[in-house]
């Protein structure tokens, strides 16, 4: 008699199949609410859901996009985002035309959330007695700002400051910043690929409405330049069923594996070696960033800002999260400024998040002291590497 035909044993399998499916089901609940009301509030950057997109908000972003760079300060007398050149506003030599010094980043170099006479570039002008005109925009990629370098004409500047945000690498793999942070959905960009070394500038995605709806839907057919197309390894998790298989996902992710760590959540992409290849290609970046100073009888200095959490494991560790970029940058003989060292000296153990424009919750920007420092730094590099003649 078969085991089949043996009603004992028929009844075990049923009882086996049965608990099996309870396990099943109580582990895929208990995912679901774990994803639903603990993983999700606390990071849904890394989880993606398709936006919804008006016609009408499609026609404005159309009005105030950037046709090359994708988007740009506006130049507006009422708000005084920039002055005529595209600058943020230097007060203390409020006419362009004459710099001594030009900067390109983002909203680090920008210096958002302090007025125009707090901010870094202001105040380094003080102290060289000349202009230092500040290109940064706020989100840019490394990218975007040699871009935007390599676009303007060539001026009377002696020096070119570039700066890097440790978040730039991911910008600069990156073509759609709703899939870096959810938040943004007319954040279409350019960037750079490496092609036998080489740069090669790939232009800013152009939808039309139609495209830019289906675009969210089956992404992987509209962005082939794209490192965080959702459900890549890179990219971002669509939550669905099986929760099970989205909870192992993320917690199998580069970024929960550097948080438990007890690093910041991009280190990943600041190794050599990443599958997006973010580290080498931003070293390119650096480096054709010099090569058109070069051009333009400019120097270079790349000053590089850390974040709150690489500041706070240089102090438990003495360890830089993105020393291999500082090291690129250093091997091909361009003037870099690490700002780790230089603030561990003025704030001893005390965390950055001290000159934070939120220092209770640890984030935001530099606020005015942060500034301040952070030209008081640049003005020593400057003269202590002879970029400019300190007057």
């Amino acid at each position: 008699m078969s085991d089949l035909n043996n009603p004992k044993r028929s009844v075990q399998v049923a009882g086996l199949l049965i608990v099996a499916i309870l396990v099943i089901l109580v582990l895929e609940l208990g995912s679901y609410v774990a994803f639903r009301y603990f993983v999700f509030p606390r990071d849904e950057s890394a989880f993606y859901i398709p936006p919804e997109i008006s016609r009408h908000d499609y026609e404005q972003y159309l009005h105030d996009r950037h046709a090359t760079l994708g988007w740009l300060p506006f130049v507006d007398s009422a708000n005084e985002h920039a002055d005529s050149s595209g600058s943020r506003h230097i007060p203390s030599f409020p006419d362009p035309g004459e710099e001594c010094g030009i900067a390109f980043g983002d909203s680090f170099i920008y210096g958002d959330e302090v007025g125009h006479s707090e901010a870094w570039s202001n105040v380094l002008s003080n102290k060289l007695h000349c202009r230092v005109a500040n290109y940064g925009v706020s989100a840019f990629g490394t990218d975007q700002a040699l871009m935007r370098y390599q676009d303007m004409p060539a001026g009377p500047a002696r020096f070119a400051i570039l700066g890097i945000y440790p978040h730039n690498l991911m910008r600069n793999v990156n073509q759609n910043r709703y899939f870096l942070n959810g938040r943004n959905r007319f954040g279409l960009k350019p960037r750079f690929v490496l092609e036998n070394d080489e740069l090669k500038r790939i232009p800013m995605p152009d939808f039309s409405y139609e495209e830019l709806v289906d675009s969210f839907e089956v992404p992987r057919q509209y962005y082939p330049h794209e490192g965080f197309v959702p459900d890549t390894k890179s990219g971002p998790i669509t939550p669905s069923f099986p929760y099970t298989v989205v909870l192992l996902r993320y917690l199998s992710s580069d970024r929960v594996k550097s948080f438990v760590s007890g690093w910041p959540s991009w280190t990943a992409f600041v190794r050599p070696g990443h599958d997006l290849g973010a580290l080498e290609l931003t070293a390119a970046i650096v480096a054709e960033f010099s090569k058109v100073a070069d051009d333009r009888k400019q120097s270079t200095l790349v000053v590089v800002f850390p974040t709150a959490k690489s500041y706070q494991v240089y102090l438990d560790t003495g360890q830089i999260a993105y020393q291999p970029l500082l090291d690129i940058i250093s091997e091909n003989d361009i003037e870099v400024l690490d700002l780790h060292a230089p603030f561990r000296a003025h704030l001893g153990n005390r965390p950055l998040c001290d000159v934070l424009t939120n220092p209770e919750q640890c984030v935001g920007h530099f606020g005015e002291n942060g500034n301040a420092l952070v030209a008081e730094f640049i003005y020593k590099k400057i003269a202590d590497s002879g970029l400019l003649a300190v007057q």
